[in-house]
């Protein structure tokens, strides 16, 4: 008979099959990752080496998420955006930081223009004060657009 765990198991694995959903030691549902540990032993002057499951706990269905939380029933859509969203596995963290320093370079430069912008709309009227008495009619004329 299928329950609840079962169901939640199945919808995980489509996204990854390493992932899985089974009731803690206190009751509460959590999502599992399927890993292995490597123990060492030393016999007679060699060593063994033995491969054991470690399921690596990834979060309970709680209200908060955390193992002392108070047990929720999520459906499979939040788990699975929240498997998403803390999935480091799948995840391309360089790409991410790079395009995170990309939107802020792009945010600085455009504060910058805004600033200069700012500035020589606030000192307008001095530099329209200092420069009055200056006549550029007899300055030579070039038209930047023909050499275009």
């Amino acid at each position: 008979m299928w329950g609840r765990a079962d169901e939640i198991t199945k919808a995980i694995r489509s996204y990854d099959p390493k992932l899985y959903c089974e009731k803690d030691r206190d009751g509460k549902l959590c999502v599992y990752r399927k890993s292995q540990r490597v123990e060492a032993y030393d016999f007679e002057g060699q060593t063994l080496l033995n491969v054991l499951p470690s399921p690596h706990f990834i979060f309970a269905l709680t209200d908060n998420w955390k193992s002392d939380g108070r047990s929720v029933n999520w459906g499979l859509m939040p788990i699975l955006e929240r498997i998403k969203a803390i999935d480091l596995w799948n995840r391309d963290l360089a790409e991410e930081c790079l395009e995170r320093e990309e939107k802020a370079k792009v945010i600085r430069e455009k504060d910058a223009r805004n600033s200069m912008e700012n500035f020589l709309y606030d000192y307008r009227g001095q530099f329209k004060s200092v420069f009055k008495d200056i006549n550029t009619s007899s300055l030579e004329k070039i038209d930047k657009r023909k050499e275009l």
